[in-house]
């Protein structure tokens, strides 16, 4: 993983851990490793489907490329492709009226964008994706409790 892809990669997973907060959806732990970078929730999806939290974990989801062509002009990334896969393959298909699935699939994207308009949205993925390159090692983690401070404290600014 280059420095800039890994810089990317920090950026899109803090979109998903600030559109989580902003969401109320649990924050596990946010991390940027080779091979596998995540914004952990931390729920099965039968805990998303029984909490109601299908819309707002597809949000979430979709937030990583929004964030991506807002700070790199584009979102080509792997990490992208998977979270279209998560909203495509186990969130969406778990909504049973064809109607409603059919809404939330046409107005995804701009879901997701009202939410990084929120105020002082910017400012905190840039706060905790550098918090996270920050991190010692190969695996730059850092766990819930702290991520979601860090996004409070930047968003109440």
């Amino acid at each position: 993983m280059t420095e800039e892809e890994k810089l990317a990669t920090a950026y899109h997973e803090s979109g998903h851990a600030v559109a989580s907060y902003l969401l109320h959806v649990p924050i596990q732990s946010v991390y940027v490793t080779p091979g596998l970078s995540e914004c952990v929730s931390g729920l099965t999806i039968g805990e998303i489907v029984s909490r109601n939290l299908i819309h707002q974990c597809a949000t979430v989801a979709a937030v990583g490329a929004i964030v991506e062509r807002i700070f790199f002009g584009d979102a080509d990334s792997v990490a992208c492709e998977i979270d279209n896969n998560v909203i495509e393959k186990g969130l969406l298909p778990r909504i049973e009226d064809d109607t409603k699935r059919r809404e939330l699939k046409e107005n995804l994207q701009q879901l997701a964008i009202e939410v990084t308009q929120r105020p002082r949205f910017r400012v905190a993925v840039k706060l905790l994706a550098e918090e996270l390159l920050k991190q010692p090692g190969m695996r730059k983690e850092i766990q819930g409790p702290r991520a979601t401070a860090i996004v409070r404290v930047a968003l109440e600014a």
